[in-house]
């Protein structure tokens, strides 16, 4: 999956998100990480974006996002944010095809995977 300058959209600051945007970036995406819990709960998460030089809209600026038809290209979901919660919806009832973050890390892994559900 080429990502070169696809506007890649990370719902989700945690780890996985994290990781997710930094696979995104590398692939050539231009990401942006978007989390609507408030900064002082996500504040070590933040720091490591920031450290990444990732761009993150966080809080009540997430919650606020309006999304246009065309402005991103991807969404990539953490594993911890439900698909019918409203951030994800602003980009999934505009068209913006919507992947999960597992699935996203599995595209690109070049080894054999075991997964382990419960």
């Amino acid at each position: 999956m080429d990502l070169t300058s696809q506007r890649i959209a990370i719902l989700g600051a945690g780890r996985s998100g994290q990781a997710a945007a930094a696979l995104a970036r590398h692939l050539g995406g231009i990401v942006t990480v978007f989390d609507d819990a408030p900064a002082e709960r996500l504040s070590a998460h933040l720091e490591r974006l920031r450290q990444a030089d990732l761009t993150a809209v966080i809080g009540s600026d997430a919650t606020a996002l309006e999304v246009r038809p065309g402005q991103w290209d991807l969404v990539i979901i953490s594993p911890g944010i439900d698909e019918s919660w409203p951030l994800p919806l602003k980009f999934t009832s505009v068209g913006v095809p919507l992947m999960g973050e597992t699935e996203f890390a599995w595209r690109h892994c070049l080894d054999p995977l075991i997964a382990i559900t419960g």
